[in-house]
């Protein structure tokens, strides 16, 4: 048996009933702080339709994305298909 199935079967047999109480607090505190990351980024997202002329006609798939940090500094980058496991680099 591989290690990646051995650690599978013990992620699958898990129980929530059979956790002890602190391992239960300690991920529901972890649950909690990820989603309040998670929301606080999302406030700071924001989204528009590309322009006419920005990417080539012929890209159904194209988008812009652009950071900028709380001391200003902007990086941007731009994405012209999805990217994936199966897509080429």
């Amino acid at each position: 048996m591989t290690l990646a199935r051995h650690i599978a079967e013990r992620i699958v047999a898990m129980r929530a009933d059979n956790l002890p109480p602190a391992a239960m607090q300690w991920s529901k505190v972890a649950v909690m702080d990820t989603l309040g990351v998670a929301l606080a980024v999302l406030a700071r997202v924001h989204a528009a339709p590309h322009l006419d002329g920005q990417f080539e006609p012929e890209q159904d798939f194209a988008a812009e994305v652009k950071i900028t940090l709380r001391d200003g500094r902007a990086f941007a980058a731009r994405v012209l298909r999805p990217l994936d496991r199966r897509a080429s680099v």
